[in-house]
């Protein structure tokens, strides 16, 4: 989900959408290796 406050700031001209987009996609890096790392822990404190 959107936070409000960066609907408001591309609604008001002060973050453009291609920006948001940087963001958003820079962010979703950071999620997917947080899950990887989490899944390597669990599979290895699984099989251990």
């Amino acid at each position: 989900m959107i936070s409000r406050i960066v609907v408001e700031k591309i609604n008001s001209g002060e973050m453009k959408e291609d920006e948001f987009w940087f963001v958003a996609l820079e962010f979703a890096k950071v999620v997917v290796e947080k899950a990887r790392g989490m899944f390597k822990t669990k599979s290895m404190t699984t099989t251990a």
